[in-house]
C-alpha cells in the first residue's frame, strides 16, 4: 500500500479530531506534510506544535509548493464549495467536513443583513444543489475522491447497529435519533441542551429494536461531589462542570468514529475504492437538509432527485 503525504486545510477543532487519526496509522501509511489557513502565522503555530513540516497561509500557496496526495477541508462550511473545487482541479484527492456545502448568502448580499432573511428556502435548496453539483463534478473530471467526514457512519455503536438490523432482516419501521451539542464553538450551539453532548440513533424493526448511544454511554461513570475534584482529566465533550455524576469516555476519538473514518479514508485512497462515507452521501445529506426547510416553509411535501 502506497503511503499517503496529506495536508490540512484548518487548524482548528476539526484539524484536532483528525490529526490523531492520521497519527494512529503510523508514518509507513500516511503523513500530514503541510497546513494551512487564513493566518501564516496561527498556521505555522500550529505545524510548530505538531511537528508538521510545511505551513502556508493559502490553499493556492500550499498546493504550488508542496507535493500532497489528498487534502482534508476542516474550515468553515462556507469555504467548501471553493477549496474542494480547487483542490480537485490540482489532482488531490479531497477529504471535507460535515456538512458539504449549503447556502451562505448571494453575492449581492449586504455584509450586515441575515442571510437568507429576504430569500426563499426554495432558491436556497436551488444553490446548494447547484454548489452540491459543482463539487461532485469538479472531483470526477479530476478522477480523484471525495471522502465525506461523516463520522456517524463510522462510530463502533452504529456499525454495530447496522449489522443487526442488516441480518434482523425486519421491515425498518421508524427511526430515531439526536445529535445535540452543549456550548459547541461551531455549529452544534445550542441553548436548549445541556449536559454535554448527546448522541444517539435508534432503530425499530417489525421484529427487532436496536439503539446506539455515543454520548453519553456508561463505559464509564464518575462521581465528584465537587468540580475541581478530577482536575484537568479529560471527562467527555462540552459538559458545564466536572461535578457530581459524569459518564467519562475512555476513548472520544474510537466510540464517536474518528479514528475509524480516517483508517477508511486513507485505505480508500491508496487502494483506489470508494469510501463508506462518500460524494453520493455527502451531496444527499446537504439537499435533504434543504428541502426539508423547503418543506416547512411550504406546508407541503417536496420531491428531490437525489
Amino acid at each position: 500500500m502506497p503511503k499517503l503525504r496529506l495536508a490540512l486545510v484548518g487548524y482548528g477543532n476539526a484539524a484536532n479530531l483528525h490529526l490523531p487519526g492520521y497519527r494512529q496509522l503510523g508514518p509507513e501509511r500516511c503523513e500530514v506534510v503541510a497546513v494551512c489557513g487564513h493566518s501564516l502565522e496561527r498556521a505555522q503555530a500550529y505545524a510548530d506544535k505538531h511537528a508538521i513540516p510545511h505551513a502556508f497561509g493559502s490553499l493556492t500557496e500550499l498546493l504550488a509548493s508542496v507535493d500532497v496526495d489528498a487534502v482534508d477541508l476542516v474550515v468553515p462550511n462556507h469555504v467548501h464549495r471553493q477549496y474542494a473545487i480547487e483542490a480537485a482541479q490540482a489532482g488531490k484527492h479531497v477529504i471535507v467536513e460535515k456538512p458539504l456545502t449549503g447556502y451562505f448568502g448571494d453575492p449581492n448580499t449586504a455584509e450586515d443583513e441575515m442571510v437568507g432573511k429576504t430569500v426563499s428556502k426554495r432558491h436556497m435548496l436551488e444553490r446548494v444543489i447547484a454548489d452540491c453539483d459543482a463539487i461532485l463534478d469538479a472531483v470526477k473530471a479530476a478522477g480523484v475522491k471525495l471522502c465525506y467526514a461523516e463520522n456517524w457512519c463510522y462510530a463502533p455503536a452504529f456499525t454495530k447497529l447496522r449489522r443487526l438490523v442488516n441480518v434482523a432482516g425486519g421491515t425498518i419501521l421508524r427511526l430515531e435519533a439526536e445529535e445535540s451539542h452543549s456550548g459547541s464553538p461551531s455549529i452544534y450551539a445550542a441553548d436548549t441542551t445541556l449536559g454535554g453532548v448527546h448522541n444517539y440513533l435508534e432503530a425499530y424493526l417489525s421484529n427487532a429494536r436496536v439503539r446506539a448511544n455515543i454520548n453519553p454511554n456508561d463505559a464509564c461513570v464518575a462521581y465528584a461531589p465537587a468540580d475541581h475534584i478530577f482536575g484537568d482529566e479529560y471527562l467527555t465533550e462540552k459538559i458545564e462542570t466536572k461535578g457530581g455524576w459524569s459518564c467519562a469516555s475512555p476513548d472520544d476519538a474510537w466510540m464517536q468514529g474518528y479514528a475509524h473514518e480516517i483508517a477508511d479514508f486513507v485505505g480508500a485512497i491508496a487502494e483506489d475504492r470508494e469510501p463508506l462515507s462518500g460524494a453520493i452521501l455527502a451531496r444527499d445529506v446537504s439537499i435533504v437538509l434543504y428541502a426539508a426547510y423547503v418543506s416547512a416553509e411550504e406546508g407541503r411535501r417536496v420531491e428531490v432527485k437525489l
